[in-house]
């Protein structure tokens, strides 16, 4: 008995702002792991030959203060790379950067929305039995790289008085779980929240019986 939903990912954009030669652009930036990554920053500069500027930029989420920011110089046209530090502890969603440029002397301020995305998962029963010893539920919770989830699992049993929740487990390294219960169901729901990382998913199966 197999049964997952997975939430559709969502493809990558990028947003762009600029003002008097000066162009930032930033894609929106999909986590990995669990651990802090790098956002890249692209600049584009186009003045005369010999125009000295200096562009700064700061990000963090939309109204909130600023978490991280690279700074660039040079004289004529240009184009470079930065990046920013992005950590799911900061907070996923809309992220707005701030740019203030000078060329020659004239300075410009504006700025960048861009995403930070959590990663979609897919839940899925892989088996779930009534034995003598009760009901036995085995599934995976995996991310859309291939990441487990972190985040506790719920488990909801569909019994003669109607669904209720029968405890809680949650997986392995490998996104492997597992769960017993004492008494049997008809079906099955296992429900994964999320995390700071993560999308939440669910799954659905009928209980084999013994």
């Amino acid at each position: 008995m197999c049964a997952g939903v997975m939430l559709a990912a969502t493809p990558a954009y990028a947003g762009s702002g600029g003002a008097d030669g000066v162009t930032v652009t930033i894609p929106d930036v999909l986590f990995a792991s669990y651990d802090c990554q790098s956002a890249p920053v692209q600049l584009t500069v186009a003045v005369g030959d010999l125009a000295p500027w200096v562009v700064g930029v700061s990000a963090a989420p939309t109204g909130k203060t600023q978490l991280d920011g690279v700074a660039f110089s040079g004289q004529g046209p240009m184009v470079a790379t930065g990046s920013l530090l992005m950590c799911p502890a900061d907070s996923a969603g809309a992220w707005t950067a701030s740019v203030t440029s000078r060329v020659v002397l004239t300075q410009s301020t504006f700025t960048v929305p861009f995403e930070v995305r959590k990663l979609s998962t897919t839940t899925t029963v892989t088996r779930a039995r009534n034995a003598d010893t009760g009901l036995k539920v085995r599934g995976t919770v995996i991310a859309q790289n291939g990441l487990a989830g972190r985040a506790p699992l719920t488990i909801r049993g569909l019994r003669a008085n109607g669904w209720r929740t029968l405890g809680h487990t949650a997986a392995r390294k490998n996104g492997d779980f597992r769960f017993v219960w004492p008494k049997s169901a008809r079906s099955v729901i296992v429900k994964y929240p999320g995390d700071t990382v993560t999308l939440s998913s669910e799954a659905r199966a009928a209980a084999e019986k013994a």
